[in-house]
């Protein structure tokens, strides 16, 4: 059977297409699927396709705020292909002095290695964060123990800084209400049961 019986393709032309269809079909998944391979140089497991933008609730995507931004990060880093990533090594090995601090872009190549592109409104967010001091340099470890869920001081909302400090003001202890306050008994002293 050389023709279709309408003048198409003959059947081994079809199964040849077919193949081609297919093997275009798993190209193409490849491509979508996120790859982490391990990095010998660096011994860290990294994202090594295109890094993925972060999918906020502003315009366009954007993060509006740093507590979604967590959010997002931790969201992207629960995706059961993105659980081989060293998140922490990665940041780790770009911090040549191990400050615990990096220049700014070297953060973004590290998000880049955990497979999330930073968009400007992004940047300048971590950047008022992470370096209150404006001196090109982003303070890496509080953002990591903040995305592992362990509550830093840089990620507290002001509104909540505002009313603890209120709190304290208005409990003004004298020492001998603060003594009693954490020694009730009297005895100047703990066991180890109350450590």
């Amino acid at each position: 059977m050389q023709n279709g019986t309408q003048g198409g393709l003959t059947y081994e032309q079809l199964q040849v297409r077919c193949k081609e269809l297919e093997n275009d079909t798993i190209i193409l998944r490849c491509q979508l699927k996120p790859v982490v391979l391990f990095n010998k140089e660096n011994g860290t497991f990294e994202y090594i396709s295109q890094p993925i933008p972060m999918n906020g609730k502003g315009e366009n995507g954007e993060v509006n705020d740093m507590e979604e931004f967590i959010a997002e990060v931790k969201k992207w880093l629960a995706r059961p292909e993105n659980q081989s990533l060293t998140v922490r090594s990665i940041f780790e090995a770009l911090d040549i002095q191990n400050f615990g601090t990096l220049l700014e872009k070297d953060m973004h190549t590290a998000f880049n290695k955990i497979g999330i592109e930073l968009r400007p409104k992004e940047k300048r967010m971590l950047k008022d964060i992470l370096d209150p001091l404006n001196i090109n340099r982003l303070k890496y470890r509080e953002l990591l123990r903040e995305i592992q869920g362990i509550p830093q001081m840089e990620f507290i909302s002001t509104e909540l800084l505002k009313l603890a400090r209120q709190l304290v003001e208005s409990r003004d202890l004298t020492e001998q209400a603060f003594q009693k306050l954490i020694d009730p008994q009297g005895t100047e002293m703990m066991s180890l049961n109350q450590l």
